[in-house]
């Protein structure tokens, strides 16, 4: 495979093994960060989603309909407490399931 070129003082000719090695780590780390911030944006995205559940069932507990420590409810905390973990992650992973929609709320 042939080096692409790159322009130096006018002249155009192929990069040399170290510079191909430098500019490939480069666009390598460049593609990194990106997906890190897309990912980050998905993970913020969907937190902010839940923030309205979390306050219906706030209103739930407080009316006598649910409680804190039912299944469906420890669920979508738990899903919570995962996607806050994810904000601090320093590698892409899949997002988690979204747990359905707690019961009374």
């Amino acid at each position: 495979m042939t080096n692409p070129n790159i322009m130096v003082d006018g002249e155009t000719r192929p990069m040399t093994d170290d510079e191909f090695a430098d500019w490939t780590l480069i666009q390598n780390q460049n593609a990194m960060q990106a997906a890190m911030q897309d990912f980050s944006i998905n993970v913020k995205s969907a937190l902010s989603s839940t923030d309205i559940v979390v306050t219906r069932i706030t209103e739930a507990v407080a009316m006598n309909k649910t409680t804190w420590s039912t299944a469906d409810v420890q669920a979508y905390l738990a899903y919570r407490e995962i996607l806050r973990t994810l904000l601090k992650a320093t590698t892409v992973s899949d997002l988690p399931t979204k747990p359905p929609f707690p019961a009374n709320t």
